[in-house]
């Protein structure tokens, strides 16, 4: 065996020269309007039948105008500031669904909370789109009444903007792609007063900012050499259910409808129904332990962990530690999150929102379903439920807030997430034909 040199030796393993490109910065408006208010759909069409060229989603966003017209201030509901106002966003093609993900405001919150720290919310997402300044995980800036402020939403959670590995997003196919933002009403987006009506948060100025990556002629021929004209990217993609829980209950079975090809994890999070809707306490950024006890996910009569999670409504450990899996961050000590930026003791934080909404939990439960631990670009290895039924089973079974069982009338949101697949054949039809 012959001895083998650090890469510090290596000088012929330098950077090379990229490909002749151009990369340049685009603005698209709304295509159905120029001023909005609470609970309209926004849509914006990005060009089709680019030569040559190329989306770069890892650089692109959504900007608009938020204006108070209330007469009293408001704040954006939950921890990732304004994205409270998109309800539900849907990315389609040539008559076909790329995305579809509801209660998109509901998992954001829970993914910032479960994966983003509390100093990135007090500086850069502060300023970018409205979070806490003190880092609150219930609620974001204020808007003074007759004010306004610019918001910023990096474009997240939808198949063209996640794939795997990553991969720059093929513009010349035949139809235009087009994204679809359902506003949020203003009583559930927003903290405000009990007068909050859609019709006084106006949304302007709309615009989808992102980057277009333009090949020479040549280099894109050696790209279709390379590819035969066939492009196919793999993108992680999200589904949606949900389901309520009466008071009282110590048990709940719930079928979720969840088809894939590859099942990698689902999320679940508990809030209080009548919390939703009302302008005056948080309807997002508020999540309860619901006295659950142990849960775990039934898919064609298999057990998903074998053994169920726990739950303590106390601490939280062992679905803490589950949670920290399905987000491939067990190990990861510089891991990001959220859940105690304001000083709460532990069993404040996971402890059962009471009925009132005085306690602000942030308590959130998933499960990683990959055979394959570790994050990786190269292989999915999630759980094929297309004819399968998926179930959610759990026991409510612990005792908090003076109840033993479901505290209070509680909505239950489920969230999957799946591998796609996405094919663009230029040499046929040239449009994107999906796979789930």
């Amino acid at each position: 065996m012959t001895d083998a040199m650090v890469s510090q030796f290596d000088f012929q393993d330098v950077k090379r020269k990229a490909a002749a490109s151009r990369s340049y910065r685009s603005k698209v408006s709304s295509s159905n309007g120029i001023n909005f208010t609470c609970g309209d759909s926004i849509v914006v069409d990005l060009p089709a039948n680019q030569a040559n060229s190329y989306f770069d989603f890892t650089q692109a966003y959504l900007s608009f105008t938020v204006t108070n017209n209330d007469g009293q201030s408001f704040k954006a509901d939950g921890g990732a500031g304004y994205y409270s106002l998109i309800r539900n966003l849907s990315v389609t093609t040539a008559g076909q669904t790329v995305t579809q993900l509801n209660s998109m405001n509901v998992l954001v919150n829970a993914l910032f909370d479960a994966n983003v720290s509390s100093n990135y919310n007090r500086n850069i997402a502060h300023n970018m789109f409205g979070t806490s300044l003190e880092g609150k995980q219930y609620e974001g800036a204020t808007i003074a009444a007759a004010g306004s402020r610019k918001v910023c939403l990096p474009l997240i959670l939808n198949a063209p903007c996640d794939t795997t590995p990553s991969r720059y997003f093929p513009a010349f196919g035949r139809d235009r792609l087009t994204y679809r933002f359902q506003l949020e009403d203003a009583a559930t987006a927003l903290i405000g007063n009990t007068g909050l009506v859609n019709s006084n948060v106006a949304i302007s100025d709309v615009e989808l900012v992102y980057y277009t990556v333009e090949l020479s002629g040549e280099a894109q021929r050696q790209v279709d050499a390379l590819t035969g004209g066939v492009y196919q990217l793999l993108a992680n993609d999200y589904l949606h259910a949900s389901t309520s829980v009466v008071k009282g209950s110590t048990s709940l079975t719930s079928t979720l409808g969840f088809s894939a090809a590859s099942l990698e994890r689902v999320i679940v999070s508990h809030r209080v129904s009548d919390n939703i809707g009302d302008a005056t306490k948080p309807s997002l950024g508020s999540r309860s332990t619901a006295n659950l006890s142990e849960w775990q996910l039934i898919i064609n009569s298999e057990p998903y962990p074998a053994r169920p999670i726990k739950v303590n409504t106390t601490d939280c450990a062992e679905a803490l530690c589950e949670l920290q899996i399905s987000s491939h961050a067990l190990k990861d000590f510089s891991h990001g999150a959220n859940f105690n930026s304001n000083g709460a003791t532990q069993s404040g934080y996971f402890n059962v929102v009471d009925a009132s909404g005085a306690d602000y939990g942030s308590f959130l439960c998933a499960v990683e379903l990959e055979s394959m631990s570790g994050k990786s670009d190269r292989v999915y290895s999630g759980i094929p439920t297309i004819g399968a039924v998926v179930q959610y089973n759990a026991r409510y079974e612990n005792t908090g807030a003076g109840v033993t069982g479901v505290p209070n009338l509680m909505t239950v949101d489920f969230f999957a997430q799946r591998t796609v697949a996405m094919t663009l054949d230029m040499k046929n039809l040239g449009t994107w034909m999906i796979v789930v």
